[in-house]
């Protein structure tokens, strides 16, 4: 495959990341701000299918990204590329603590729709 080709993916693979993510963060977002129990656990089920795209999209770039360097012979041990990678385990390590909580926060509001959606 070309180089092109393999940037091509490494920039699919973040815009389904990015969009994936910024999605699930305002779904959260407007389930924060509601009050009825049945509309935040109607928002908190739409994140779910979001989670595939944020990881699929990970998986891709990382993937893409790696095999750029490898064409490219780029240094994986660069500060960039090294930063890079601690954010990333950051990003990953806060939306699993998040998305923990979340699903604690929907079914408790599951529970709560069912009786009486008070």
């Amino acid at each position: 495959m070309s180089a092109e080709g393999i940037l091509f993916l490494h920039l699919a693979g973040m815009l389904l990341f990015v969009g994936g993510s910024i999605t699930a963060a305002v779904l959260r977002l407007a389930a924060m701000r509601r009050e009825r129990p049945s509309e935040i656990a109607l928002l908190l089920r739409a994140v779910r299918p979001a989670v595939p795209v944020v990881a699929g999209g990970l998986v891709i770039t990382i993937a893409a990204g790696f095999w750029l360097a490898g064409r490219y012979d780029l240094d994986l041990g660069a500060t960039w590329l090294t930063l890079t990678f601690v954010l990333l385990g950051w990003m990953i390590v806060v939306g699993a603590i998040a998305g923990r909580g979340d699903r604690h926060t929907r079914e408790l509001a599951e529970r709560l729709a069912g009786d009486g959606d008070a």
